[in-house]
């Protein structure tokens, strides 16, 4: 659903004059899931704003108890739950709170003037991309569809909007004989430090610093020696 909210946002002059507005719902629908993802891995009832009531011939609550009359938190309730839950605060509160609104024009009015694409990314690489650095250890790029990347970058640019983050930059030019072939590199938007990243390991994501490939680059006999988490680029400052 964020690669989708990022294509309609970046695609829509080409595609569908629409495309935006859906861009802004579905912004808001990936905000409220990952905002109640963070809450949940405290507990999980503590999404429901409305819990379903105890029936005397029953005595454990069911899921399908939940999904018939229980009711989650609504989307302008999440940031204190989530403060009260985690001790964490949603970033840029003022960006969340403004585009809920947006997103309530836009899903039961009309359609605003507005550049609803530039405040679409601007939602998500101001809001939804720290919440995801900082809960899972991932970034924004991990989540676009497929070879966007590049196109996704240039709708940044245009609108002025900066990335202080890791953005990748391609596979490079290593062959398939190369002990790193698998890696990709990556750069950060601000410091300009460069790292490798195997992308194909789905649990833990690895990383492998300048640095440390160029040492790779002479010794290429132990590489797991050189590789090292993907929290180090995006540590979890989380504490239970």
């Amino acid at each position: 659903m964020l690669g989708h909210a990022i294509h309609h946002s970046i695609f829509s002059d080409v595609e569908n004059p629409y495309y935006d507005a859906i861009g802004v719902l579905h912004a808001a629908q990936v905000a409220e899931i990952v905002l109640k993802a963070c809450i949940a891995a405290e507990h999980p009832l503590l999404i429901f704003a409305k819990l379903p009531r105890p029936e005397h011939e029953r005595q454990d609550l069911t899921l399908e108890d939940l999904m018939k009359r229980g009711r989650t938190l609504q989307y302008a309730d999440l940031p204190d739950v989530l403060w009260a839950a985690t001790g964490r605060r949603v970033p840029s509160l003022d960006v969340y709170r403004e585009f809920g609104e947006l997103r309530n024009t836009v899903q039961h009015l009309l359609v605003p003037e507005d550049d609803l694409s530039r405040r679409t990314l601007e939602f998500l690489i101001d809001v939804v991309d720290p919440l995801i650095q900082d809960f899972w250890a991932t970034n924004i790029f991990r989540h676009l569809q497929a070879d966007e990347d590049e196109y996704f970058v240039e709708a940044l640019d245009r609108h002025g909007i900066v990335y202080k983050g890791w953005v990748p930059l391609g596979r490079g030019t290593l062959n398939t004989k190369h002990p790193l072939w698998l890696f990709s590199l990556w750069e950060h938007s601000v410091t300009k430090e460069r790292i490798w990243v195997d992308e194909h390991l789905t649990d833990q994501v690895r990383i492998l610093r300048a640095v440390d490939y160029e040492g790779h680059l002479k010794t290429a006999t132990a590489p797991t020696e050189w590789l090292h988490d993907w929290r180090e680029i995006f540590p979890s400052t989380r504490t239970r």
